[in-house]
């Protein structure tokens, strides 16, 4: 009868303890039985002999993680040894997998003939070519995937992933208003008007046939550049704009009047940005992301305080001598309407080289983004984040964007809070974030085809950038 029933990862411990159960988990969520050893091992452990066992009698498969640490530790180099011995008899036994970008010649000479797999462009396509491998070579996988992943992995896992009952303040993306115009206003024109972009360029508007929607009154506007004719003016409230159906404006939907809003609202944050002297990014769905050009901070911390109260300190750019450019940490305004009306943020991290006009290679600053933003955890990103708003805010005790010379939206001081009933223990940190996380934080643009031989030269992580607040 074969025995043989699990899958043993083999690391160097306890530095890619991490990788090791980040990838126990995920296989023994996929069914495969799991056996990861995370303490480190010298000659003369008690645990040997059960190791030993483990791998000479029960592993099917031994995963071995090849990383720069690894061929410094006696554990790890053991427990290749062992495996090679089954690998000569049993080709196919051993698995390379790669997790940073380690040189041909630090490579053990075990596994110096094998295809290794490649976890270093995301951890996530490196486990699915790890389970068509295991697939491939028929692998079996248990109906119960309630198997646990050997000794010390799955305990850690749980302590991590357990609730706790005690209440907690989270912090939103959200900005949400404090006082809106009670309501908006409709010029109806004899002739037809030029185009809405001549409106735009003085006030929030929308053009829709012979009716411009604006906060603004018709004088408010150089009215002979725009029309001729005399123009009828109206106003509603914006409860009534907003209301299934509109007598005013009968030949738009609901839908439409909604997406008409949120476009004023979004031209007039623009217009406050271009105002305040921030510069505009254009993201790849044409939405603008607003950063500090260079000489607003020059790489000065900037203070601010968040939603509970805590003060700090962060730069919203710097520089990188390494990459010879500048960062700049770039915000783009999400406006939501429903069911109160609240700005979200999404941001990203925008790079030029005189601190003024972005680089144009989408691909050159999105091999920048994932080294330079490696170590950049989610607290890092809110603080910048309070850090840009304090500073757009400036002195006024809110911060507030015109619609018009007479209206505006004024908004709360600090993000949303919200309590939460449970809590959670914070995740064990790594120093380098898996490359797909680090998109998703920064706000990385998903339709720019990246050629592969580019995402893996190797760029170092931040550690290099002349930022004070690291």
């Amino acid at each position: 009868m074969n025995n043989r029933d699990f899958i043993f990862i083999s690391h160097a411990a306890p530095e890619n303890n991490e990788f090791a159960t980040w990838l126990a988990a995920r296989l023994t969520a996929a069914g495969y039985n799991v056996w990861v050893e995370l303490r480190e091992l010298e000659a003369g452990d008690r645990f040997w002999p059960d190791i030993e066992s483990a791998i000479r009698t029960r592993a099917v498969k031994f995963v071995t993680v090849v990383a720069k640490p690894a061929s410094l530790k006696f554990g790890y180099r053991r427990e290749l040894s062992m495996a090679d011995a089954i690998d000569r008899s049993a080709p196919g036994f051993i698995i390379p997998v790669r997790i940073d970008e380690i040189g041909p010649s630090e490579v053990p000479a075990e596994i110096n003939d094998k295809h290794i797999l490649d976890f270093t462009d995301g951890w996530h396509r490196g486990l699915a070519a790890l389970v068509k491998r295991l697939e491939k070579d028929d692998v079996i996988r248990h109906a119960n995937t309630d198997i646990t992943a050997s000794n010390l992995a799955v305990l850690r896992l749980d302590e991590q992933q357990k609730t706790i009952s005690s209440n907690e303040s989270l912090s939103s993306n959200w900005l949400c208003a404090e006082s809106v115009p009670a309501g908006i206003r409709l010029h109806q024109f004899e002739g037809e008007p030029v185009s809405d972009r001549a409106f735009k360029g003085e006030w929030p508007a929308r053009v829709v046939g012979k009716t411009v929607i604006t906060f603004a009154k018709a004088t408010d506007f150089a009215l002979r550049k725009h029309y001729s004719g005399s123009v009828t003016s109206a106003e509603i409230l914006l409860e009534a704009f907003l209301a299934a159906k509109c007598p005013q404006l009968p030949t738009l939907s609901a839908r439409d009047r909604l997406s008409i809003l949120v476009d004023i609202i979004r031209q007039g944050w623009e217009r406050s940005m271009t105002l305040r002297g921030l510069h505009a990014y254009e993201m790849s769905n044409k939405r603008l992301s607003w950063y500090l050009p260079w000489n607003m901070s020059a790489g000065k911390q900037l203070s601010f305080t968040d939603a509970a109260g805590k003060a700090g300190r962060r730069a919203l750019n710097g520089e990188s001598v390494k990459l010879s450019s500048r960062w700049h940490f770039a915000v783009t305004p999400n406006v939501l309407i429903k069911p109160e009306l609240r700005v979200g943020f999404n941001y990203t991290v925008v790079f030029t080289t005189d601190g003024l006009e972005p680089l144009e290679d989408k691909v050159k600053a999105h091999r920048f983004r994932r080294s330079f933003c490696k170590s950049w955890w989610q607290d890092r990103w809110r603080d910048m984040l309070s850090a840009y708003l304090a500073f757009i805010k400036g002195r006024e005790p809110t911060f507030s964007i015109p619609l018009s010379p007479d209206r505006g939206i004024s908004f709360q001081p600090h993000l949303a809070t919200y309590i939460a009933p449970v809590s959670a223990l914070d995740p064990v940190r790594t120093d380098l974030l898996p490359d797909d996380v680090v998109d998703s934080l920064s706000g990385d643009e998903p339709d720019v085809d990246y050629p592969p031989e580019l995402d893996e030269q190797g760029f170092d992580n931040a550690d290099d950038m002349e930022d004070p607040s690291l």
